[in-house]
């Protein structure tokens, strides 16, 4: 398994121990980084974890992994409050690479449609915490509440 990161050349990523993807078109969102990705590889299987899910823990990845079927064009922990698969944390397979493709360059921002389209298997998380983004100080301060995280990362 290799790490890469992706991300838009603003965010100044600096991990020099890991392969970095750069979004090209800043406007495109995680279909940016996706896209770029399979550009990079198209034959390889591409996990998805958005850098906000600080509530991801090392089973929901393993049983990610684990419940992974290769008659699917993918898989994603299934998202109750919109009834859909969450593409934010998910694996996305080879058979998918066209289909993204064909997306991006149509416009398409959304990998949510690519994954309501595509033969995708979803799994109901143990918590649907898993699922909740980290998207403001007020959010980070809860979570490090709740967590017991008295540093900062």
């Amino acid at each position: 398994i290799e790490v890469w990161i992706s991300g838009k050349s603003e965010q100044q990523i600096s991990m020099p121990h890991l392969p970095i993807i750069l979004d090209q078109d800043g406007d495109k969102g995680p279909m940016e980084g996706v896209y770029r990705a399979f550009q990079y590889d198209s034959g390889s299987y591409w996990m998805i974890i958005a850098c906000d899910l600080f509530f991801v823990q090392d089973q929901d990845i393993s049983r990610l992994i684990y419940e992974m079927d290769t008659n699917f064009e993918a898989i994603a922990y299934y998202d109750s409050e919109i009834q859909s698969p969450f593409p934010l944390f998910s694996i996305l397979s080879p058979a998918l690479n066209n289909i993204i493709t064909e997306s991006y360059l149509r416009g398409n921002k959304s990998l949510r449609d690519v994954l309501q389209k595509a033969k995708c298997k979803t799994i109901i998380p143990g918590t649907t915490k898993i699922l909740n983004s980290i998207n403001t100080l007020t959010d980070f301060e809860n979570w490090k509440i709740s967590t017991g995280q008295n540093e900062c990362l």
